[in-house]
């Protein structure tokens, strides 16, 4: 399944993703030190943070999230 951490959000404008390039800084909305968000096939599954496993990183995961509501069979 896809899975994604996701480290934050932020908005840009087209104009301004055109011109990123190296060393450019794209301003979030979550502050340093929050949560990282777990996202598994596209259902917020967990919080964590993020840890150094060896030569690579990982998550801790400090907290499950609620499930999502089931869905309206219609």
């Amino acid at each position: 399944m896809p899975t994604n951490v996701l480290l934050g959000t932020g908005t840009i404008t087209v104009r301004e993703a055109l011109t990123l390039d190296r060393n450019s800084l794209v301003e979030l909305t979550q502050s340093a030190g929050e949560d990282l968000l777990l996202d598994v096939n596209g259902v917020l599954l967990a919080r964590g943070e993020i840890v150094v496993v060896e030569d690579g990183a990982a998550l801790r995961v400090t907290e499950i999230t609620a499930p999502p509501p089931p869905r309206a069979v219609e």
